[in-house]
C-alpha cells in the first residue's frame, strides 16, 4: 500500500507540473500483476468526471472478468 500510495503522490506532482486539464491516470493491482493507463478526456470538469467514472469502472469490471468473476 505504501507503494501505491508513494505513485500516487508523484502522480500528483506531476499533474501540478503542466499536465493538461483532463489528465487522469488509472491504476489496478492484482496478484497476477498491474494495469497502468493514462487517459485525457475533453470537456467540462462535471464531464470529465463522468468519464473518469466510468473508465474506471469499466476497467475494474474488466478485471473481475479476466480474474474469473462474473
Amino acid at each position: 500500500m505504501d507503494d501505491v500510495l508513494a505513485y500516487a503522490e508523484q502522480l500528483a506532482r506531476y499533474a501540478q507540473d503542466g499536465a493538461p486539464a483532463g489528465s487522469v491516470w488509472f491504476a489496478v493491482e492484482t496478484e497476477s500483476g498491474q494495469q497502468v493507463s493514462h487517459q485525457v478526456f475533453d470537456g467540462e470538469p462535471e464531464r470529465v468526471l463522468e468519464r473518469t467514472v466510468e473508465f474506471a469502472l469499466r476497467m475494474l469490471l474488466y478485471t473481475c472478468h479476466e480474474l474469473g468473476g462474473e
